[in-house]
């Protein structure tokens, strides 16, 4: 953090201090991105932002009041403190408002590789070149890159409340991404694939290259689906589609007000012994690895599913407060001029011992790997019900025959957990509504509707 960004965090402490209140706090947000994309062996975009901003919230009584601003000049401070002061008069009060007393933040270092500043943007530029080029020796049948981009963001956090020091984190990722289009005579198709690190050297160039053009050309001439009920392959990254969909309904906010179909189920059995899911905001080089949340709550790990059974949820200060317990350090703020709310950070699905072909070899009769699915936005949050779009390889005896399209999925999320067979080793991670870290499952069965 910059002096002059210290320099005035500790101004606007000085001023809220002077007021009658019985706790405030400060959350400041700076964020650097980098965004650039090429086509056709030439640059085609490059843009960089720089935005730094803060949210200010007042406690009286049993209300809060929150105002933000992203101008780092007192007298905007003094105008912002005066009315937090006058919405504060008229907020709802709630008996189980919290802010904390001290922030402790987790003993661990977050990821923050300095190649943000340190690798020329020439070089980035290059890299995003040779994936163009690398990605259409990979295949004949690619014919077009529709997008090929490369983003980079670092960002840095302070938190305060009157009772407690400045506390500090940062955190960087990179990513590659594109999307190509194969042809084969008047057939076409789209493929896509992207890859995310905290570290610029983990990122795999070759791999991702493969990735982007297998998406494409293998699903050439794919064939319409029967419908029926089949054993399903869940790729890794669908199996996070699904977890960043439906990982709301561990809030504690969901269940307390019976808005999630958890509700009243802790301590069951809701998945096969094999299945074990945490949030784990400590995980070393997760994307959602922090040491304290936006209410300066401690990160920290936390088993929502142990063994198949359901063990936990995840709490801010208000929800906690409701239970008589504390939080488990999962109040996100998505951007400074936003309240903190909960969710998860590193979602984490615990691995198997088996490669992914190992799964699909299981089966003695046909089933589905199933690789894309569309539409996850219109499942229902609440009951966990789904019916999305989704395209695949239909598999028989173990072997995989071709591509499959033009079919849906339906079902819901516990029976997809509670028909879970078998967990494969192919362990990733991907930024879908929060950082998902999935491998591949074997599902005994899934509802198919397709020709």
């Amino acid at each position: 953090m910059e002096n002059r960004e210290e320099t005035f965090l500790d101004d606007v402490s000085s001023r809220l201090e002077k007021q009658a209140l019985d706790n405030w706090d400060i959350y400041f947000e700076g964020s650097e991105d980098r965004h650039i994309a090429v086509r056709g062996g030439e640059v085609e975009d490059l843009k960089e932002s720089v935005e730094v901003g803060y949210a200010i919230r007042l406690m009286k009584g049993q209300r809060i009041s929150l105002v933000y601003g992203n101008r780092l000049d007192l007298d905007n401070a003094d105008r912002l403190i005066e009315k937090a002061l006058f919405v504060l008069k008229y907020m709802p009060p709630d008996e189980y408002f919290r802010m904390g007393d001290s922030v402790v933040p987790a003993l661990l270092e977050v990821p923050c590789d300095s190649s943000f500043e340190t690798v020329p943007i020439s070089d980035k530029v290059q890299k995003l070149l040779d994936l163009e080029s690398g990605i259409f020796a990979k295949h004949p049948a690619i014919k077009l890159v529709e997008h090929l981009g490369y983003s980079e963001s670092r960002n840095r956090l302070a938190y305060r409340t009157k009772f407690s020091k400045t506390m500090f984190q940062e955190s960087v990722y990179y990513g590659f991404g594109g999307e190509v289009i194969a042809q084969d005579g008047d057939c076409m198709e789209a493929g896509s694939a992207s890859q995310y690190r905290p570290r610029y050297q983990q990122l795999d160039m070759d791999w991702l290259a493969r990735e982007i053009a297998h998406e494409a050309y293998s699903m050439l001439n794919a064939a319409p689906l029967r419908t029926g009920l089949y054993p399903v392959v869940m790729r890794n990254d669908v199996l996070a589609q699904f977890l960043g969909t439906f990982g709301g309904l561990f809030s504690a906010d969901k269940v307390q007000n019976h808005k999630s179909v958890l509700a009243g189920r802790k301590g069951e059995q809701i998945a096969p012994p094999i299945f074990t899911l945490t949030d784990d905001a400590i995980l070393p080089d997760g994307l959602g690895t922090q040491t304290f949340d936006g209410e300066g709550s401690t990160a920290q790990r936390t088993v929502l599913i142990e063994n198949g059974q359901l063990k936990e949820f995840l709490y801010d200060r208000k929800t906690a407060a409701r239970e008589g317990r504390a939080s488990t350090g999962n109040a996100l703020r998505h951007g400074f001029g936003a309240g903190p709310v909960i969710g998860s950070t590193n979602l984490v699905v615990r691995p198997g011992t088996v490669s992914r072909e190992t799964l699909l070899s299981r089966s003695q009769g046909e089933s589905l790997y199933l690789t894309n699915v569309m539409g996850m936005h219109t499942a229902n949050a609440v009951n966990g019900e789904f019916s999305v779009g989704a395209t695949g390889y239909l598999v028989r005896a173990g072997v995989i025959q071709g591509p499959v399209k033009q079919f849906t999925i339906a079902g819901d999320i516990l029976s997809v957990l509670g028909r879970i067979q078998e967990i494969a080793n192919d362990v990733d991670q991907f930024p879908t509504s929060g950082n998902m870290i999935c491998p591949s499952i074997l599902i005994s069965e899934l509802s198919v509707s397709g020709a």
